[in-house]
């Protein structure tokens, strides 16, 4: 599903990493570089949390059994904060992430808060087991030739679509964060929220930097850039495109077929498909 010949994927080789975010903004370093070392970063961080007398954890009554306890603890909810942080970063579109013409990111039809795997859902389209992320369009005229197609696809093709502020937005507000007095369980919701904020924040400005690349390189024509599709597999891949029944965009005809209605579905509308979990007959009185 999603299988055609073209480019092989090439997720990004370089080990290398920086400690100046200047390095983002003057486009020096890719943005998957950035990802891996914010994850390195944060991780340390948060290993000094509790080592001892320099940090003001001491432990006293039960001994070893509480210093376990509160390690666990602690492991826990890094491995909870590390596995956020990395589905966050999975979203973002770089550029030299391909695969056929695609990517391992979805452009944005949909918002952050997405809750499929997002490492399962990369190794799939790496495999060629699904389909890559592609650049929709919103027009697509038949009648074009190569020539005006080509043009139009120079004019038009975007990494990501326009970012919005609304990105940063929660799809719900807490009732609790209005009472004088809350509880332990909303001021740990409020903690979690505030952390999700700060990772999509670094997220949007991971996805800034990279359009910004893509479109500098996308617009030179340079063959140096092995990532940038050429015009023959823009026009290999664009020449035949069909709508996506759920979100109405053209894409290329490489999409994902459903086994239920046997229609050609885009890979940002399947993922978001889901199997109901299982229930009684709606006819079963008890």
């Amino acid at each position: 599903m999603g299988n055609a010949p073209g480019k092989e994927a090439r997720p990004n080789g370089s080990t290398s990493t920086s400690s100046s975010s200047s390095s983002l903004s003057n486009g020096s370093m890719s943005t998957s570089r950035f990802a891996r070392e914010y994850l390195i970063n944060f991780e340390n961080q948060h290993n000094t949390g509790y080592h001892g007398h320099g940090h003001g954890h001491h432990i006293h009554g039960h001994g070893n059994y509480d210093v376990l306890q509160l390690k666990r603890k602690r492991e826990k909810d890094l491995e909870k904060a590390k596995f956020k942080t990395k589905q966050i970063m999975n979203l973002v579109v770089n550029y030299d992430e391909s695969v056929d013409g695609g990517y391992l990111a979805p452009y944005g039809n949909y918002k952050f808060n997405l809750d499929y795997m997002t490492n399962i859902v990369r190794d799939l389209i790496i495999k060629r087991k699904l389909s890559p992320f592609f650049t929709p369009l919103q027009d697509l005229n038949e009648s074009w030739n190569d020539e005006e197609l080509l043009k139009f696809l120079k004019n038009n093709l975007k990494l990501h679509e326009d970012l919005k502020d609304d990105y940063l937005i929660d799809d719900f507000e807490d009732p609790n964060d209005h009472k004088l007095h809350p509880t332990a369980n909303s001021i740990k919701r409020k903690e979690s929220k505030l952390f999700k904020l700060k990772i999509k924040e670094k997220a949007l400005e991971f996805q800034k930097h990279e359009i910004i690349r893509f479109e500098k390189d996308f617009k030179s024509n340079d063959s140096k850039y092995v990532n940038i599709p050429s015009d023959d597999l823009l026009l290999r891949i664009y020449k035949n495109c069909e709508e996506c029944p759920i979100c109405f965009l053209f894409y290329p005809k490489i999409l994902n077929t459903t086994r239920c209605c046997v229609q050609p579905i885009c890979t940002e509308c399947f993922v978001q498909m889901k199997r109901l979990d299982p229930h009684f007959p709606h006819d079963e009185n008890n």
